[in-house]
């Protein structure tokens, strides 16, 4: 099954051994009951929604799907086919691209989902803050990954086109502000690279088009109102 699969296996079996597993040819299944117990300062979270965990055997190149099973989760913080949306993809990509088991993305995504969850159920806020959907969300990720004090769409796209290696480092910058741009980023760029040339140009041409990661939320937001009326 490779390394990674079995990594996850056994800590779902000894973490939350109410979830049921099913191997089938190019993934893994986990579905059962899902005990939460967590804290994050005064948010407290105690439960067991039903979920429904997707894994690809070829993660972390391909994300984790997940589902809530009861229909409890009322955010808006969902995909256009209900799965739940723990996070950004570059947000997801970069901090998952060295995993070698499902542990990271639980700790680091799934369960901080269901703390901020709780924290806007109880006080309208999240916890963490939030992202924004679609494009937007994506440019709010890699701004703080840059650290800029506000986003700038050419800088990142530029940035983005010289992590793909799309053009020469010494075409996206004036000869004026290269070396401070080098010195500034390069270790930067070298870290965001670890996520896949391939998972970037998916990045990169998603902003460009701007529809790949718009349509994921908007046709399921789209679909919950005309389902209220």
């Amino acid at each position: 099954m490779g390394r990674i699969i079995e990594n996850s296996i056994d800590y779902i079996k000894a973490c939350y051994p109410e979830m049921n597993h099913l191997v089938n040819n190019d993934t893994v299944e986990f579905r059962g009951r899902f005990v939460i117990q967590a804290r994050y300062k005064d948010v407290i979270v105690d439960s067991a929604p039903k979920l429904r965990i997707i894994l690809q055997k070829n993660y972390p190149d391909t994300l984790p799907i997940v589902y809530e099973l009861d229909g409890k989760i009322e955010s808006e913080h969902k995909l256009n086919d209900g799965a739940l949306c723990v996070a950004t993809e570059f947000d997801l990509r970069i901090q998952l691209c060295k995993s070698n088991s499902l542990e990271d993305y639980i700790l680091k995504f799934l369960i901080p989902y269901f703390i901020s969850y709780k924290s806007w159920k109880d006080s309208g806020n999240f916890i963490f803050g939030e992202r924004k959907h679609g494009v937007e969300g994506i440019y709010q990720s890699i701004s703080d990954f840059f650290s800029l004090k506000q986003t700038n769409r050419e800088l990142i796209s530029k940035f983005l086109s010289w992590s793909v290696k799309e053009k020469p480092f010494r075409h996206q910058f004036n000869l004026s502000i290269r070396k401070k741009m080098q010195l500034m980023y390069s270790h930067k760029i070298g870290k965001l690279r670890q996520a896949g040339i391939l998972n970037l140009k998916k990045i990169y041409r998603g902003l460009k088009n701007q529809d790949e990661f718009e349509k994921l939320y908007y046709h399921y937001k789209k679909a919950k109102e005309e389902k209220a009326i």
